[in-house]
């Protein structure tokens, strides 16, 4: 396995290769979230959010390929599909082996960390629906300001295992993006 580690000047000269020029990025597949148990993580993800599983649960995988693929030498991986709407998918991804070390998910601001965003109706209505199942949030939902994501309601909230998650809430008619 390697790594190519280019400068962000030397970054800005590659953007101008005209080599495979018309290959592009044509959209998002899916979205993988590393839990502890899948056991435990489907009744949330299914359950309380309301996500359709497309895939069983996959039996414990060992394949020295696939670890080196993700960049985890010997590697046990069990995972299953769920829908969020089509094309949307979330993946689940529960690593048996090797013990990572690590027994929570990492602050919102350390490098790398990153969040689900799920478009919803009715973000009070979701707030509501935490509250009642005892699911940690952070704050009331907020109202971004001027700007191209302007009048869009969010609010934080965590899975079992402490992954942040999030509800986005647009205005009617709202189409910046």
């Amino acid at each position: 396995m390697f790594a190519i580690v280019v400068k962000y000047d030397e970054f800005i000269k590659l953007q101008s290769l005209t080599w495979r020029k018309n290959i592009k990025i044509r959209g998002i597949t899916h979205t993988g979230i590393t839990v502890k148990e899948l056991e435990k993580s489907l009744p949330f993800y299914r359950g309380f959010l309301g996500l359709e599983q497309i895939s069983k649960q996959s039996d414990p995988v060992y394949d020295p390929n696939e670890g080196a693929a993700v960049g985890v030498p010997d590697a046990i991986i069990r995972t299953v599909l769920l829908k969020a709407a089509t094309g949307q998918l979330i993946e689940l991804l529960e690593y048996t082996q090797p013990f990572s070390g690590v027994d929570k998910p990492m602050s919102q601001n350390t490098l790398g960390a990153h969040h689900v965003s799920f478009t919803v109706d009715d973000i009070e209505a979701w707030r509501d629906k935490l509250k009642d199942n005892s699911v940690e949030y952070n704050a009331e939902p907020k109202v971004i300001g001027p700007g191209i994501m302007e009048g869009i309601k969010w609010l934080y909230f965590k899975d079992p295992d402490g992954i942040v998650l999030e509800f986005m809430e647009l205005p009617k008619g709202f189409k910046n993006f």
